[in-house]
């Protein structure tokens, strides 16, 4: 949960919770207009990228189901394909699977659109898109080459916040090693966001 709130402490509070859970979580609450700037900065960062040739949301979900060439272009015509914000959250959590299928130019044009729903606690995903960033995976990374430095910082932002939240306290050794992932990419390997 990353949007808590005070009425959540105090359930925290009076279901017994121990002193320093709460403090955590009161911790994260004061964190959350840092995050809503981190989340501007994904916004910024990806404006404008497009997906290009890059595989779509309901095209790759499809895929999940071995639909023929002709379903898989059926599929395409539905994508959004210029402005991943149009991109609704049903539609994402509808077709989550998805993510999976992606190429790594598909990858990064859906993004910003999983990641700030995850954010917003709106994301249905049982490992939501922080756990992807967290995770060690070489053979799911591949779309962080194709990122620009601006893009590449704004995910830095959201991971410097979101180590703070309490259920990922234990977690920081796995989000230093994102953090150091993303600082040390080549950006952008000639591919630009069209």
């Amino acid at each position: 949960m990353f949007r808590a709130t005070t009425a959540y402490v105090e359930r925290l509070r009076e279901e017994g919770y121990d002193l320093w859970t709460i403090s955590l979580w009161e911790q994260w609450i004061a964190l959350q207009p840092q995050l809503d700037q981190a989340i501007d900065k994904i916004r910024t960062a990806f404006e404008g990228v497009i997906l290009g040739p890059g595989i779509g949301l309901t095209e790759a979900d499809a895929m999940e189901f071995n639909r023929t060439r002709d379903g898989l272009d059926a599929e395409r015509l539905r994508d959004e394909k210029d402005n991943w914000q149009n991109i609704s959250v049903e539609m994402l959590n509808a077709c989550q699977v998805g993510m999976f299928f992606m190429d790594p130019v598909g990858f990064r044009f859906h993004f910003p659109a999983f990641l700030i729903a995850d954010l917003n606690d709106q994301l249905e995903l049982p490992c939501g898109m922080v756990d992807q960033l967290i995770q060690k995976n070489p053979s799911r990374t591949k779309w962080i080459s194709l990122l620009d430095a601006q893009q590449r910082n704004a995910i830095i932002s959201v991971l410097d916040v979101v180590q703070n939240c309490p259920e990922y306290y234990d977690k920081s050794n796995a989000f230093q090693r994102a953090i150091n992932r993303f600082s040390d990419q080549t950006p952008n390997c000639g591919i630009t966001n069209g």
